[in-house]
């Protein structure tokens, strides 16, 4: 159970530094139409990689939605949208991984 709960404080953790660091240098550096343009293609991206390191739409959403939701607020987006568009590719990303892949290989007897 140890191990379980320091992963979840880690993702927490993660979350609050990314969700901070965003918060002092989006506007700083970055002009308004290109920060909505990046973002709507890196959003998906994002949300798969979170999918994917996790393993879990859960914990990719628990790692990341904050961060996508308050940098769309920012940039004046749905975070609906965003959140959406979060879940969906994290869910989609979990499916290729390594695990999961070994776990479907099993069950459906190999890849012949």
């Amino acid at each position: 159970m140890e191990q379980s709960s320091g992963t979840i404080a880690l993702f927490k953790i993660k979350k609050h530094v990314i969700k901070r660091a965003v918060q002092l240098s989006l506007k700083q550096w970055v002009p308004v139409t290109l920060s909505t343009i990046a973002f709507i293609v890196f959003s998906p991206v994002m949300g798969g990689l979170g999918g994917f390191l996790t393993g879990s739409n859960v914990a990719s959403n628990a790692m990341l939605i904050n961060l996508q939701v308050e940098v769309t607020k920012q940039i004046g987006m749905s975070p609906e949208l965003v959140a959406s568009v979060q879940t969906a590719s994290s869910a989609h990303m979990t499916m290729i991984m390594k695990s999961h892949f070994m776990y479907i290989i099993l069950v459906g007897g190999g890849l012949a």
